[in-house]
């Protein structure tokens, strides 16, 4: 469970059945994407529920080391919003 509305709050599901609170990450973010590919947690992009913001920035979470969230290069441009 990864951010969403005006949140930067984490857990993490385990088999079995537990919510473990992991490191928050630095940006409040919503309808963001999201990949896990090894260990590694990648949020990419979303809505900043605060601010009122499309968001370009991402972050790495590394869940064998349990650091902190780390940005990595941004998107070129954010996810906007286009009507019909």
């Amino acid at each position: 469970i990864i951010g969403g509305g005006s949140s930067t709050v984490v857990y993490q599901y385990t088999n079995s059945g537990e919510l473990i609170k992991r490191k928050s990450m630095n940006q409040v973010r919503k309808e963001h994407s999201v990949v896990i590919y090894g260990k590694i947690v990648y949020v990419m992009g979303g809505y900043d529920g605060i601010m009122g913001s499309f968001l370009e920035s991402c972050e790495m979470f590394n869940c064998e080391v349990n650091e902190e969230w780390k940005y990595f290069t941004p998107m070129l441009t954010s996810k906007c919003a286009f009507s019909a």
